[in-house]
């Protein structure tokens, strides 16, 4: 298959993509994700009030310490500390709605009406193999995520220059670590791989169309990673602005994600239908 050829299914998978944006119940899901974060990050804003602040002041104390809990130095910590929350408790919820988004997506590219219902049974009836899955790609995505930082601390002693290379480094090793997982969910649900059988299934798709699923992770990936460096800039933020901006973007970069998400997904799931199911585009 020649360059051309794939370059052009590439920009009709992504319009398959858009065009199915237009349905609202593929998108229940990820906004019930997204209205679970806004409660995380409610409640770390408000983490002095009852009924949780028994809970959450020991916890943050120990993360940040006693003074980095007062007004503003809080909001430094803030994008650190709601992401960790985020993974740790809306992790295992955004297991279920990627899953039902894939079935919800990949029945609509097939031209088959599935119900939220029949998407929920089946997410369930799978999810010990997708869980595993996720805790694998998770683990793993993690490591290239922090080791970069740590291996090279010597060598950026401070640079701004170097800090953004190992950052951009970081980015890079997490968008290969995606791919060799990019469509273990799908094959998990739609074709019913075990976890196991969908690592080594997933790689055989993922080596022959490197570029295209390289490319529909990362370009959708760069915006939610330059979003996410300019809130980690948190000094520079309230420098600029009043504090309360930091709450505020990170609503927007929820809301952000939750488009990025469905790009990512639908047309991984598109590229699935057509080289697995030889669903013509």
């Amino acid at each position: 298959m020649n360059w051309l050829f794939k370059l052009n299914n590439f920009f009709r998978i992504w319009g398959a993509t858009f065009r199915a944006m237009a349905k609202f119940k593929i998108w229940l899901p990820l906004i019930l994700l997204f209205v679970l974060q806004i409660i995380v990050l409610y409640f770390l804003v408000r983490f002095y009030l009852p009924p949780l602040d028994s809970i959450l002041v020991p916890l943050l104390k120990l993360m940040v310490g006693e003074k980095g809990l007062h007004y503003p130095q809080f909001y430094f910590s803030l994008p650190f500390i709601y992401n960790l929350f985020s993974l740790v408790l809306i992790g295992f919820f955004s297991i279920f709605a990627n899953a039902i988004v894939i079935w919800l997506i990949s029945s609509h590219f097939w031209g088959k009406g599935a119900s939220l219902k029949e998407a929920w049974q089946n997410t369930k009836a799978r999810f010990g193999h997708l869980f595993l899955n996720w805790l694998i790609n998770t683990i793993a995505a993690a490591a290239v995520l922090i080791l970069p930082g740590f291996l090279f601390s010597s060598w950026i002693g401070g640079s701004p220059r170097r800090t953004f290379f190992v950052q951009f480094l970081s980015f890079g090793a997490g968008i290969l670590v995606s791919g060799l997982f990019a469509y273990c969910f799908n094959l998990i649900l739609l074709s019913g791989d075990s976890w196991l059988k969908s690592l080594a299934s997933n790689f055989s798709i993922f080596r022959r169309n490197f570029f295209s699923t390289f490319f529909f992770i990362a370009l959708p990936g760069l915006i939610s990673w330059g979003y996410g460096m300019l809130i980690s800039n948190t000094p520079l933020l309230m420098s600029k602005f009043r504090p309360d901006i930091v709450p505020f973007l990170l609503i927007v970069g929820s809301l952000l994600n939750v488009f990025i998400i469905f790009w990512i997904l639908g047309a991984l799931a598109r590229l699935f239908l057509y080289e697995v199911k030889e669903v013509q585009l």
